[in-house]
């Protein structure tokens, strides 16, 4: 693309489920981001015409969802993009992000792997197979790139590994073959680790602040309007500035997206009151079960 503008948001949203998702991101970096240009792939974009600055139409040559967040080079309108995915919502201004880069091209939360498991069997298996140090472990829901050669090269690099092992004329050994996500897809997760260890690109040390997902973690407090977001993960205290809602808690992801949408709406519609009604009577009956439990348990004693 010509004119290509210095820095910016990019999402993927294909099928109806991430088109919601993806409305609910906008509407947080409108909110909290709302200086940074935003672009979204989609095989909907009318749909998204007044949430996103750019609209990319999906195509059938991009491959799955995996294979088109692999290329997302290719697509993007930006010199340095933010990757996130659309299940993600944004709790403050993005603009620090970019401060990460330093002498990388890729910047990813994660660990360097080089024992254990993780996707594969045995990460030491892999790394003799392709002849890499480590491989870059990270959650893709949120990271940014660089369009420079290093950055392309590495893309491009996880592209020609997961096209190579969907090579049913070359099979792979066992022991670095990868089961489908869900029986459907190659996942892109493993391919960009590989890239990231065959050039030297390191995870950043954001010190909690650059994106963490809800798997795993406890004492939660998110409040999308006030643009609070702590909790604690893998032992440590993270302030997120995008929050990855991906095998989360649904409710958590429910109570934000209701917040934006009272935020951006107004007074609540009948519906929206409805449903959230629901909601709060049914974690009321939750509570009283509980509490009726604990009775019966110390009565008993």
């Amino acid at each position: 693309m010509k004119n290509l503008a210095e820095k910016g948001i990019l999402t993927l949203a294909i099928g109806k489920k991430f088109h919601v998702q993806a409305k609910y991101l906008a509407y947080s970096c409108i909110l909290h981001s709302p200086s940074l240009p935003r672009a979204i792939i989609t095989d909907n974009c009318e749909y998204f015409k007044e949430l996103y600055d750019v609209t990319i139409e999906y195509t059938a040559d991009m491959g799955d969802p995996f294979n088109a967040k692999l290329k997302l080079h290719h697509y993007s309108p930006f010199l340095k993009t933010l990757f996130l995915d659309a299940d993600t919502l944004v709790y403050r201004d993005l603009h620090f992000l970019w401060d990460f880069f330093g002498e990388q091209s890729i910047v990813y939360q994660g660990t360097c792997g080089k024992e254990g498991n993780w996707y594969f069997k045995e990460i030491a298996d892999v790394l003799k197979y392709y002849n890499v140090p480590w491989i870059g472990k990270l959650n893709s829901g949120v990271f940014l790139f660089k369009k420079d050669e290093v950055g392309i090269n590495v893309m491009n690099y996880a592209v020609e590994l997961r096209e190579n092992h969907e090579d049913v004329s070359k099979p792979l050994p066992m022991e670095v073959t990868l089961p489908k996500w869900r029986g459907k897809m190659l996942p892109d997760e493993p391919f960009l680790a590989i890239a990231f260890g065959k050039y030297g690109q390191m995870p950043t040390n954001d010190f909690g602040r650059m994106g963490r997902s809800l798997i795993e973690i406890k004492n939660v407090k998110l409040d999308i309007t006030k643009g609070i977001s702590r909790y604690i993960k893998d032992g440590n205290a993270v302030f997120p500035a995008v929050v990855h809602f991906v095998g989360g808690k649904k409710t958590y992801y429910f109570e934000e997206k209701m917040k934006l949408l009272f935020y951006y709406k107004g007074i609540p519609c009948g519906m929206c009151i409805f449903f959230w009604s629901v909601y709060m009577i049914s974690r009321f009956l939750i509570f009283l079960t509980f509490i009726k439990r604990c009775i019966k348990h110390f009565v008993k004693r």
